[in-house]
């Protein structure tokens, strides 16, 4: 892109010089004589005229061109017709005289024009009756060589009925037809030269947003530049007329609604830019100017004129708070931003100095249009040293990273041996623990072949090539015979926890049990002893061992003494999920209403709290006693 900018402006200025090669022969025609009131020398070939022209003698006054009539005492207050009227040089005259073909350009007129040499009059832009407006529209036209004589007159009537004031826009040319029409042509080529600049430089930094949504200051200026680029199509070029052609009114609102709608767009740029992020400021500018050219689309054109006028005064605020914005950020020493500062600066002045040309106080050409191309400049430089300085940290990473990486990956390689060595550790920890939990557990009357014990654990692992498990819960089955009769006892039991925690726990759980089963059936005299005294004298031991932890450490069981002959069940549970009966193909709960809490728990409890179930196995009946473990 900034090769193609500078390829641009090599263009432009190669136009310019040809321009002011090949124009040698135009003359301006600055100093011109008005009087009020239609004093052509002949108006019978001027259409749509409302009444014959005026009968007094005209008072001629000296104007300089081009300039506002309206604005001044040339046509202050006042509605009708102004003529003007300026004498040939005499190189000119000579010229016709020798009948080498003459043109005018007369730029844009307002409003109605009639515009003739001597008493021939060769063009008109609108009529007076029926009102046709000509506003804006330009004079453009080759002298026909007609009704000459050896001092020629160039005549210009304006009429407004006070819709458009009366004004001259740009200067009065007259020259050989080659010259005159040549200079419009390069006039129109280097206006849509720069057009050309600023709408792919806009549509450029669209990409760029489109790519990098995160840079948003990219769509502000983006939009900013078509922005632009459109208005100045509207505005300043001739073009503009294959468009609007008679629609005049239309054109008018148009080219405030684009004007009005550009500052915003830059305002937030700048804003986004320098902070991240659009300003209360900013948002409310954007919202004033928003609405202002919602409102043009329809308002009168009185009320239009107000609100262009007050639009201009918000613009200087926006153009000081835009420098300020600038001006900060250069204090802060950042230097994106002086790439940035002379651009604007630049614009915000040949903006002042064409608002103030609009107003009648300079008789220069703009040249707004033209300075913008410097802040496209300086934004070229800004993203080429913000390039240049991303390929820069980015060479120097790429110099540093395979340094980087082996370090890194060394690090990474010292921090995986020592969490190996750790897991390694505590896998070994873990399989000691598991060689202990498993004698604890188990069917200690394997021979009846009546007991299926399944145990999975939540946490399992490998230690040297070992496969193993730990965790909280516990199964343990034996024999015990209780007041002569032969009774299958069956824990099943949840310790609180994982892995170690949980196998804790289920070792201490089972450690008791068993405990309390060797002693019944090696010490005690059992012929007295009822399944009840039994089951309430185990609860109360395993109670008594878990209460010392003080809730640290809990386990809920389910505990079961079914009688072999008969398959009567005692069933006991502490907090366990129900047992389940499996008869005849069809499941259901045990239901049990203890009001028993885990063993560990501070709470006292009473011999009212424990209850135990009883019901009958028959022949073929399978129960099922399970954790709540979720695996």
């Amino acid at each position: 892109m900034p090769r193609y900018l500078l390829v641009s402006l090599s263009i432009c200025l190669s136009f310019l010089h040809c321009s002011e090669q090949e124009t040698g022969h135009l003359q301006e025609l600055e100093k011109w004589q008005y009087s009020r009131g239609l004093h052509l020398p002949d108006v019978s070939s001027v259409q749509g005229l409302s009444s014959a022209k005026n009968q007094e003698v005209p008072e001629w006054k000296p104007i300089e061109l081009p300039t506002i009539l309206s604005a001044n005492e040339a046509a202050r207050d006042y509605t009708g017709w102004v003529t003007l009227k300026h004498e040939l040089p005499e190189d000119l005259n000579e010229k016709l005289n020798q009948r080498e073909i003459l043109a005018v350009n007369a730029g844009r007129l307002l409003d109605v024009s009639v515009i003739c040499l001597n008493t021939h009059c060769f063009g008109q832009l609108g009529q007076e009756e029926p009102y046709e407006a000509g506003a804006m529209r330009p004079m453009l036209r080759g002298i026909p060589l007609k009704g000459l004589s050896e001092k020629n007159t160039l005549y210009i009537a304006l009429f407004s009925n006070g819709k458009y004031p009366l004004q001259f826009m740009d200067p009065v040319e007259v020259g050989p037809v080659n010259e005159v029409f040549a200079t419009h042509r390069q006039r129109e080529i280097l206006a849509f030269i720069f057009l050309t600049i600023y709408v792919a430089w806009g549509l450029y930094h669209l990409m760029l947003f489109s790519r990098r949504p995160g840079d948003r200051y990219n769509l502000y200026f983006g939009l900013g530049a078509v922005l632009l680029s459109m208005y100045w199509f509207t505005a300043n070029t001739f073009s503009r007329e294959a468009l609007f052609a008679e629609h005049v009114e239309i054109h008018r609102r148009v080219e405030h609604i684009l004007l009005f709608l550009i500052p915003p767009f830059f305002v937030a740029f700048l804003s986004e830019f320098t902070q991240k992020r659009i300003t209360l400021i900013a948002k409310f500018y954007g919202l004033y100017c928003f609405v202002t050219s919602a409102l043009i689309a329809f308002v009168p054109l009185e009320i239009m004129r107000v609100l262009r006028d007050v639009w201009y005064a918000m613009l200087g605020v926006a153009f000081l708070y835009m420098i300020y914005f600038i001006g900060r950020e250069v204090l802060r020493k950042n230097r994106e931003a002086f790439f940035l500062a002379a651009g604007v600066i630049i614009v915000v002045l040949s903006l002042s100095h064409d608002i103030l040309q609009s107003k009648d106080f300079f008789h220069t050409p703009k040249i707004a249009s033209f300075t913008f191309v410097v802040l496209v400049s300086g934004l070229a430089a800004l993203m080429a040293s913000r390039f240049m300085r991303v390929t820069n940290e980015v060479e120097e990473l790429n110099r540093d990273l395979d340094q980087k990486v082996r370090e890194r990956t060394s690090e990474l390689q010292k921090s995986m041996e020592s969490v190996r060595a750790l897991k390694d550790q505590q896998d070994g920890d873990y399989y000691l623990t598991s060689l202990i939990l498993g004698p604890i557990g188990g069917d200690l009357a394997r021979s009846r072949r009546d007991v299926s014990i399944l145990v999975e654990q939540k946490k399992k692992f490998e230690f040297r090539n070992r496969e193993s498990e730990i965790g909280g819960d516990i199964c343990i089955a034996d024999q015990l015979e209780l007041g002569g009769k032969r009774y299958r006892v069956l824990l099943n039991g949840d310790a609180m926890g994982k892995s170690v925690q949980g196998a804790g726990g289920a070792m201490v759980l089972g450690t008791v049990f068993r405990s309390a089963l060797a002693r019944t059936q090696l010490f005690e005299n059992t012929s007295n002893t009822t399944p009840e005294h039994w089951m309430h004298q185990v609860y109360v031991e395993l109670e008594t061992v878990f209460r010392p932890f003080d809730g640290s450490m809990m386990a809920s069981f389910i505990l079961a003494l079914v009688e072999e002959k008969t398959g009567f069940a005692y069933i006991l549970n502490v907090e366990h999920p129900w047992a389940v009966l499996l008869r005849e193909g069809e499941a259901r709960f045990i239901e049990t209403e203890c009001n028993l809490r885990k063993i560990g728990v501070t709470a006292e409890f009473t011999d009212l709290d424990f209850r135990l179930d009883t019901f009958r196995l028959h022949f073929g009946d399978q129960l099922i006693l399970g954790s709540d473990g979720r695996d």
